[in-house]
């Protein structure tokens, strides 16, 4: 079909809107694709049925294009979609048919619970390869740093919308580095929360955020809509660890917990002690 004939509704109309249940791991591209691909099949069943009573053939023998139905051995002859997916008036005026939806869904199969001992298990339709790095600069005398770059590149499998895909990576970047360098719940003895609120729960601001490098690399994925892979998780997944490497390369110190402040480098390399002159 023309794409200017496709209309999408992005508003949320619970009149009109399907049941959307959840996507599990950040895969709407994945789940929601497959299940459009499934709904643009059914439509295509349905289409071809209507126009084979038409045109007096088998529904095998027809072909879909260009917004009309038409025969393979003779497309000459044909029908627009126009015309029958409200279901089909002839000149005589006998009618049949309904109005025509596509109807599809998607659920993830042959999944297992992973072996504890051996590893073995299928706990998703798909493995994502990728590399995450972050670039600091350290500063001895204060104990800090500063975020200069953080990367990731990884397979996606295809790659449907560049710049979605890459705000959804930065996205999951800074998440990361959130949590790599200041975001924590602090408790009290009796367990209660002390950091309830933006004041004293600290998040990344726009002055803070490293240069983003974002690239991709394709595998089809040979399940997924046109060979898309589900990526919601894959920007946040190494960047912690590849910034405590970070940090402890330049501190020459080792840290095998986040978040990872300036408090707590200073304590790791002084033992909590003030430098007296």
């Amino acid at each position: 079909m023309d794409v200017d004939k496709i209309h999408v509704q992005l508003e949320v109309d619970t009149e009109v809107n399907p049941v959307h249940w959840k996507t599990v791991a950040s895969m709407s591209t994945f789940m929601a694709g497959n299940a459009v691909l499934a709904a643009a099949d059914d439509l295509i069943h349905q289409i071809r049925l209507i126009a084979a009573k038409v045109l007096k053939s088998a529904p095998e023998k027809l072909e879909i294009e260009n917004q009309r139905v038409y025969l393979k051995d003779n497309p000459k002859v044909f029908l627009d979609f126009k015309d029958i997916v409200h279901g089909y008036k002839d000149p005589q005026g006998f009618a049949f048919g309904k109005q025509i939806i596509g109807q599809g869904s998607y659920f993830m199969d042959d999944l297992n619970i992973m072996d504890k001992e051996t590893g073995r298990g299928k706990i998703g339709v798909s493995w994502t390869v990728g590399a995450q790095a972050v670039e600091i600069e350290y500063d001895p005398n204060k104990y800090s740093y500063k975020l200069l770059r953080a990367a990731t590149v990884l397979d996606l499998g295809r790659l449907i919308n560049p710049k979605a895909a890459r705000g959804v990576i930065m996205g999951g970047i800074s998440m990361g580095l959130g949590l790599a360098t200041r975001e924590e719940f602090i408790f009290s003895d009796s367990g209660e929360l002390e950091n309830t609120s933006l004041r004293t729960y600290k998040v990344m601001h726009f002055g803070e955020q490293p240069k983003y490098l974002v690239d991709f690399i394709e595998t089809p994925q040979k399940d997924g809509p046109f060979g898309a892979r589900g990526i919601g998780e894959h920007g946040i997944l190494g960047i912690p660890s590849a910034f405590a490497n970070a940090v402890s390369l330049a501190a020459d110190t080792e840290f095998h917990k986040i978040p990872i402040s300036p408090e707590t480098i200073w304590r790791a390399k002084t033992g909590g002690k003030y430098d007296t002159i």
